[in-house]
């Protein structure tokens, strides 16, 4: 092949290669805000499950971690808003209401067997929480691809079984679950890891359970007559619970003005 052709076959192979990788990274990372285009029509995560453009599975890895698989199912790419935060509950619990758990950490709630509802958010990967102008952000799906989402969780059901991936989940809008508002905050705050998990989860149980602070700080992660009990929180995880769920009754200039130091 004369050096001319072989040039411009590479030339041809290049650009076919960066038109592959451009295509695939602008229609399945998480994008910013002022990375969506003026023409764009973004829909939220909510909305086009409601209206059949994608098909969400939730997918609990374990009480803090969670995938979440994304389908276009148009045969146009979309851009979607993510949520948030959100809450994804078992599909059988569903019929039993919400919030029923009330024993001890990982032990079986009289009420039923489902496991633990969970809240949270899109993980943010890894962006320090001050510097993230965006929570949810925006993810471009082409036609008929899956993509995954990591996700940040906390149980909300204090009492019942972890969450598993063995359980079918299914996810839905925060304050579809709960209206508090601190629960809703709490989840967002958590994907973008303004709130270290153990503090968050300290705080959900309070909030979604209404498990006096004591209690809370009794909870044992391990049980053991050989090497003693282990706590699930440290008393400074306690502490920044309370004050995380303490913001809440002071003024909102003041609340903005802590969350900021």
């Amino acid at each position: 092949m004369p050096h001319n052709a072989q040039q411009l076959s590479k030339a041809i192979c290049m650009l076919f290669i960066g038109t592959v990788l451009a295509n695939s990274l602008a229609l399945g990372d998480p994008i910013r805000t002022d990375q969506v285009q003026d023409s764009e029509v973004a829909v939220s995560f909510f909305e086009a499950i409601d209206g059949e453009q994608i098909q969400v599975r939730f997918i609990p890895v374990d009480a803090f971690h969670g995938n979440i698989l994304i389908h276009n199912q148009t045969d146009t790419p979309l851009t979607i808003q993510l949520p948030t935060a959100f809450a994804a509950v078992p599909v059988l619990a569903q019929l039993g209401g919400f919030g029923q758990g009330q024993q001890g950490f990982g032990q079986q709630a009289a009420g039923g067997g489902a496991n633990q509802a969970v809240g949270g958010g899109v993980d943010q990967g890894g962006q320090a929480g001050g510097n993230n102008r965006n929570p949810g952000g925006f993810m471009r799906i082409a036609p008929d691809r899956p993509r995954k989402l990591k996700a940040s969780t906390v149980c909300l059901e204090h009492g019942k079984p972890e969450p598993n991936p063995r359980i079918k989940y299914t996810i839905m809008p925060i304050d579809k679950y709960s209206s508090d508002e601190r629960i809703a905050k709490l989840c967002s705050d958590l994907s973008q890891r303004k709130l270290p998990r153990n503090v968050a989860q300290a705080a959900a149980w309070r909030l979604a359970n209404g498990l006096p602070w004591k209690e809370i700080a009794s909870l044992n992660r391990m049980e053991s007559k050989y090497l003693g009990n282990i706590r699930f929180f440290t008393a400074r995880e306690i502490d920044q619970a309370k004050e995380f769920v303490d913001s809440f009754d002071q003024p909102t200039s003041e609340r903005e003005l802590t969350a900021t130091r």
